[in-house]
């Protein structure tokens, strides 16, 4: 099983951390709740924490 067949099973909502832009379409296609970018920066991760 693929890494996007897996994801698309889950039942909550992923946070997806790449260090490609380029997977931000895929990502929000398979409901994730956001796309962080690499090198993750503090202030990006907690407000995407905090929207949970």
């Amino acid at each position: 099983m693929g890494f996007f067949q897996i994801i698309t099973n889950l039942t909550d909502y992923p946070i997806f951390v790449t260090a490609y832009a380029d997977h931000a379409v895929e990502a929000f296609e398979l409901h994730a709740l956001d796309d962080v970018l690499k090198p993750i920066r503090t202030a990006r991760l907690i407000k995407t924490m905090t929207g949970l």
